[in-house]
Parts: C-alpha cells; sequence; structure tokens
C-alpha cells in the first residue's frame, strides 16, 4: 500500500501529463488550421496566418471560366494605416501597389483576376506595414 505523499506525487504527475497533452494537441490543431484552412470544392483555395506582429493575413484563390480570381486580406489594428503589397505568381508580379487599411478592424483587400494556365504554380502574397514594418507573407500551390 502506497503512502498518502507517494499518492498525492502520483496524481500531481498524472495531471502534468495529461496537461502536457492536452496543450500539444490544441496547439498542434490550431497551428494547423491557421496554416491552411483547405479548399472549398475542386476550384477554391483558403488560407489565413499571422503576420509578424499583430496583424493576420488571409489568401483565396478561385477558379473559375479560365481565370483565378485572387483575394488577399490583412487585419490590422485600425483604419488608416498605409500597407505596400506584391504579389506573385512564380516570379511574376501580377499585383503590386500601396493601400490604407479601412473600417473599424483597419481592413486592406486586394482583388486580382489571372489566367488559370495549365501546371501548378505557386502565389505568394506578402504586405508590408510603412510605419511599423510589420510583414506578411502568404503562399498556395494552384
Amino acid at each position: 500500500m502506497l503512502s498518502r505523499p507517494a499518492t498525492n506525487a502520483a496524481r500531481i504527475m498524472v495531471l502534468m501529463v495529461l496537461l502536457t497533452l492536452l496543450t500539444t494537441v490544441g496547439n498542434t490543431s490550431r497551428a494547423y488550421a491557421d496554416d491552411d484552412e483547405g479548399r472549398d470544392g475542386e476550384d477554391e483555395i483558403r488560407k489565413r496566418g499571422a503576420c509578424s506582429s499583430r496583424s493576420m493575413w488571409r489568401l483565396r484563390t478561385e477558379a473559375d471560366d479560365g481565370r483565378i480570381e485572387i483575394r488577399f486580406v490583412i487585419r490590422s489594428r485600425g483604419p488608416g494605416r498605409s500597407w505596400t503589397y506584391t504579389i506573385r505568381e512564380g516570379g511574376t508580379v501580377a499585383a503590386a501597389g500601396r493601400r490604407t487599411t479601412k473600417g473599424k478592424h483597419g481592413r486592406l483587400r486586394v482583388t486580382r483576376t489571372i489566367p488559370d494556365d495549365p501546371g501548378i504554380r505557386t502565389l505568394t502574397a506578402t504586405a508590408r506595414n510603412l510605419r511599423t514594418r510589420e510583414y506578411c507573407r502568404a503562399a498556395v500551390n494552384i
């Protein structure tokens, strides 16, 4: 028969192992969900993630009638923040410019359409906050 201190120590050890397992499983599933929301059907891909500071990004591509619509959204901390952005297909710049966040939550949205050429290509969207230098990068194979 175990003494009372040994029983309490064993209970504490079991609780610590369970908490570690739950934390690991929770963090793993969140990281997977943040990285890739997945495909909605064959023609749409959605991804989301965190920028280098507090902002979040979302990238959506959708094939339709021989074209691919790209939607790159950044949710910043408020309106009036200036960002530069670039969307590249492989090494070719598909869109680039400067935008200012709008709305209560500071949303910046860039939508572009490119030809849906055959083969798998990498699409990369980047943005940089001009004041804070925060950086966002999203990539997807289309």
